[in-house]
């Protein structure tokens, strides 16, 4: 809060020529009480002088009662009474004649928020403005007091939805930023872990910060299971703590509107392992899955981290092995890239006094700009997952693109491919749309192992992860909803570039049918057609 004294440069000089020329005389100025304010100089030399500042007269506190001098205590300094009016008084009060002024500002997408209507409150009334092109708002000729200031925008939530302030000639603050939000809501959900036992961590609690501002707060259920309604927007920044666990945070988290979305499990690490340790993986190539030489690999502490300090650097050799030692315990996000290839992020752990090997990621060659790239990830469990792309062919009639038909083409010309199968963890498994037709594609993740499996929970706690690159753009990173049933993941659908969650997960013989392509709602024989072909995948030799 910028609290500026607009009169006391005046009045602190006229306060230094009235001891220059008066000196000792001002023992001789008026007394003053509060039922007449000019009254005759006081007569008694043993009372101590307090000099009204405006008026330069004498004020004798010993003619006040107790309430009347806790009033003028605050405005006492060096014997000089600051900020009071001697010549009107209001039912025998001092009058503070002081003002200031009070600024702020309000943030959108960190920058300055235009015309949004500010409201300084008090129990003596309100003054209103607005803020200017930079977001800027400022009250001038405010008094003494205790105020609250509250933005208020239509289709806007602030936070904090408001400040309060207390006025005092000594202060020189800047008021906290107000940050806006669109009043459009959607989910995150996630999971939290123990990182040594793999088990559901409860009682976790997660604080949700945006431009450092304390948002919401939730904590882990049973199950390690945590959600929330957020407003639309990005920049989020989710802190996990939890007695007895090393501390971690999860950045650059983006909510949109009328969407749930999946965060990675997050692992966390108990105090009992709070030293160095070492991990290590493998940096793979998206297409056929061979190791990549000459990586460059930099951490940073921290979840889903994109820029800021690095920890450490280091780069894959002749296999695309990599590997780091005597690394403080943490979470850290790992960047990758190297020449000719899409730089990717991941997320690896490190846990004092262990090595944690299999820490692995796959990064894609550039992609021409109408191409498109789907790659998955999972962990060491289970063995097998399969990735289903389903697609309109130039005949109207739906292609398939699996472990058992890998490529669709028409005139000899490769339409879409699958690079391979994977059936001992990992992947990566890679699917590139070379060219698009109209019409809607949906993605599936399929548990093979499991597939026979009336009840499995395997699928959900893999590790999943999906990223879609259009061109030379990560358009979006899909990881699997956690603790769900279920052996059929689908994950998306896409239609004329539009990338819609889907985010369900299913058992195969009942498929989702959340479809969101909106143009193509009404095509559910499509849809239907898709599921035949999930229902009756051959068998894997």
């Amino acid at each position: 809060m910028n609290l500026i004294n607009n009169n006391y440069k005046s009045q602190y000089n006229t306060i230094l020529a009235i001891k220059f020329i008066l000196g000792s005389l001002l023992l001789l100025s008026l007394q003053l009480n509060l039922s007449g304010c000019k009254q005759s100089p006081s007569s008694d030399t043993d009372k101590t002088p307090y000099i009204c500042s405006r008026y330069h007269e004498e004020i004798d506190i010993e003619t006040l009662d107790d309430s009347k001098i806790s009033e003028l205590i605050p405005y006492i300094e060096n014997n000089i009474i600051m900020g009071i009016t001697c010549e009107t008084c209001h039912n025998g009060v001092a009058v503070d004649i002081l003002t200031f002024s009070v600024s702020g500002r309000v943030i959108l997408d960190e920058s300055g928020f235009e015309n949004i209507t500010i409201t300084l409150s008090n129990e003596n009334g309100i003054e209103i403005t607005s803020t200017n092109a930079d977001g800027i708002y400022i009250f001038n000729d405010i008094k003494r007091g205790h105020y609250s200031i509250t933005p208020s925008m239509e289709e806007y939530v602030f936070f904090p939805e408001n400040v309060e302030v207390n006025i005092k000639y000594e202060d020189y603050q800047i008021a906290d930023d107000f940050i806006a939000l669109p009043a459009v809501q959607g989910t995150i959900h996630g999971r939290v872990k123990n990182a040594i036992t793999d088990t559901p961590l409860q009682n976790v609690k997660i604080l949700v910060y945006k431009c450092n501002i304390l948002i919401d707060s939730v904590t882990t259920d049973s199950n390690g299971i945590y959600s929330l309604s957020l407003t639309e927007g990005d920049g989020y920044s989710f802190d996990f703590s939890m007695e007895g666990f090393i501390s971690t945070t999860y950045d650059n988290v983006t909510v949109e509107a009328d969407t749930a979305i999946y965060l990675e499990t997050v692992l966390q690490i108990d105090n009992l392992h709070n030293g160095t340790g070492e991990i290590s993986g493998t940096i793979y190539n998206a297409l056929g899955g061979k190791g990549i030489e000459n990586i460059k690999i930099d951490l940073r502490e921290g979840i889903n981290v994109y820029s800021g300090q690095i920890a450490i650097t280091t780069t894959t050799n002749n296999d695309g092995f990599y590997s780091f030692s005597n690394l403080n315990a943490g979470n850290y996000s790992a960047e990758v890239s190297g020449s000719e290839f899409e730089s990717n992020f991941f997320t690896v752990i490190c846990i004092g006094g262990m090595s944690v090997p299999n820490q692995n990621a796959a990064i894609t060659p550039i992609l021409n700009p109408t191409e498109v790239r789907i790659i998955l990830t999972w962990g060491k469990t289970p063995y097998d997952l399969d990735s289903h792309l389903t697609g309109q062919g130039n005949d109207n009639n739906r292609f398939h693109v699996s472990y058992w038909k890998k490529s669709y083409k028409e005139n000899e010309l490769i339409y879409a491919d699958l690079d391979l199968d994977d059936t001992w963890s990992f992947g990566p498994e890679t699917i590139t749309i070379y060219h698009q037709n109209n019409g809607s594609y949906r993605f599936y993740v399929h548990d093979y192992s499991n597939h026979p499996e009336s009840v499995s929970f395997s699928l959900s706690n893999s590790g999943a992860q999906v990223r879609v690159y259009q061109g030379s753009d990560l358009s979006e990173t899909f990881n699997i909803p956690a603790n769900r049933g279920g052996t059929l993941w689908s994950v998306f659908e896409m239609n004329d570039g539009t990338i819609y969650p889907v985010n369900e997960i299913t058992y195969m013989e009942y498929p989702s049918t959340n479809l969101r392509s909106r143009s193509h709602r009404e095509l559910m024989n499509t849809n239907t057609y898709d599921m035949e072909m999930l229902r009756h995948l051959p068998e894997k030799d």
